[in-house]
């Protein structure tokens, strides 16, 4: 993987129309994207990946679970927007 992450810039719509939503205005801020070095006796390529990550929450990272959305194509981590958000402000109880 590169040394750094860098900030996504998403394409402008096909509709012409601008992202207005505050879910994914929040989403898109936070969406970065790293070029993923493959080597293999198969493959030698980089494979641009994006991903959303947000700031750590209140809570210490000791007493939160770590979680991973899995996604498809750059846009459809938007899919989790109305999911991340919400979790960040849960406190977890575990056993």
């Amino acid at each position: 993987m590169s040394a750094s992450a860098r900030a996504f810039t998403p394409n402008k719509p096909r509709d012409g129309g601008v992202i207005s939503e505050p879910a994914a205005q929040w989403a898109l801020g936070k969406m970065s994207c790293v070029d993923v070095e493959l080597d293999t006796p198969e493959l030698r390529a980089s494979v641009r990946t994006t991903f959303l990550r947000p700031e750590p929450s209140p809570a210490s990272e000791s007493e939160r679970p770590l979680a991973l959305f899995l996604h498809g194509a750059d846009f459809s981590c938007l899919e989790w927007r109305l999911v991340m958000r919400p979790l960040l402000e849960v406190t977890p109880t575990l056993p």
